[in-house]
């Protein structure tokens, strides 16, 4: 049981940390996914873009030009490219 406690904690960990690159700046999310596919505009301080990377659309925020907030989304490649490029 402490085998399957520690496997769990450690795979919740490197998931964690292999996607969400909060705090990044722009520069540094670009290296990360490559140019944005569609820039989905501002909304207040909120910068909202769209990347495809790696079979995954991700929706960054950015405020004040840091990555505050990202979502990830497996997508269709048909129906994706309209919202990402």
């Amino acid at each position: 049981m402490k085998a399957l406690t520690f496997t769990v904690l450690v795979w919740i960990t490197l998931a964690a940390t292999g996607f969400a690159r909060i705090g990044d700046d722009e520069k540094q999310i670009e290296a990360t996914y490559g140019k944005p596919g569609k820039d989905l505009g501002t909304h207040g301080n909120v910068h909202e873009l769209g990347y495809m990377s790696d079979g995954y659309m991700i929706l960054v925020d950015f405020v004040n030009g840091i990555s505050k907030r990202e979502g990830f989304h497996r997508f269709h490649p048909r129906v994706s490219k309209r919202y990402c490029g």
